[in-house]
């Protein structure tokens, strides 16, 4: 299972139209229009698979075409270093070892 999180420390400003995210300790400020801001508001508590299926249900898009769209949004984010990619998957098989031991 895919999951990305927020970065700590960030601010955001609503402008209506777009979301600024403000990352002042690495001096970026990245700027969502209302799809990709419909991304980032879906990140909390969803994995990859959810967010997708969520906006294609929102936006009324093939889910493939929102898979696309999804990850275009998501790896732009990765970059500017804003979200962070999290391997659940492992975290729980680390964490099941540890307690059988």
């Amino acid at each position: 299972m895919e999951v990305f999180v927020k970065k700590e420390k960030l601010k955001c400003r609503d402008l209506g139209s777009v979301l600024l995210i403000y990352d002042y300790a690495n001096g970026v400020v990245v700027e969502l229009n209302e799809s990709a801001r419909f991304v980032w508001d879906c990140l909390d508590n969803s994995n990859v698979k959810d967010v997708i299926q969520k906006f294609s249900d929102h936006y009324g898009v093939d889910i493939n075409i929102a898979s696309e769209d999804v990850y275009s949004v998501l790896n732009e984010l990765e970059a500017k270093g804003i979200i962070n990619r999290k391997a659940v998957l492992k975290q729980c098989t680390n964490l099941i070892t540890n307690l059988i031991m």
